[in-house]
């Protein structure tokens, strides 16, 4: 990978293929996330970014916010009001579609 943000397209089968299933699942629970935060600290790591998230992920509401902190920067919404043009899309398309799941697949009750 040419930068760390490549690694947000790392699937499991290319972990095997490269014989490190057994690094990461002695070591990370079989888990090429938690590898990866270990491994590079530095780095602002957008979970949602993967393929996939750690399991109870998104139960946390700290990552919520987080995930609806950065799409603001992402669409560019500059005040509160912004978020009233918010659509399922615009979620959606920033891998954002499991974060519904804890507002009832409604964008209204995720942004109020």
């Amino acid at each position: 990978f040419a930068s760390l943000d490549d690694w947000y397209q790392i699937k499991i089968s290319d972990i095997r293929k490269f014989g490190g299933s057994g690094l990461i699942a002695g070591l990370y629970s079989s888990s090429a996330i938690k590898a990866l935060l270990s491994v590079y600290p530095e780095h602002d790591w957008k979970i949602w970014k993967f393929n996939f998230a750690t399991m109870g992920f998104w139960k946390d509401f700290h990552n919520r916010r987080s995930f609806f902190d950065w799409l603001g920067d992402e669409v560019g919404y500059v005040s509160f009001d912004s978020w009233y043009q918010t659509s399922y899309s615009d979620i959606y398309s920033r891998r954002g579609a499991w974060v519904l799941n804890h507002y009832y697949g409604s964008v209204y009750n995720a942004v109020k």
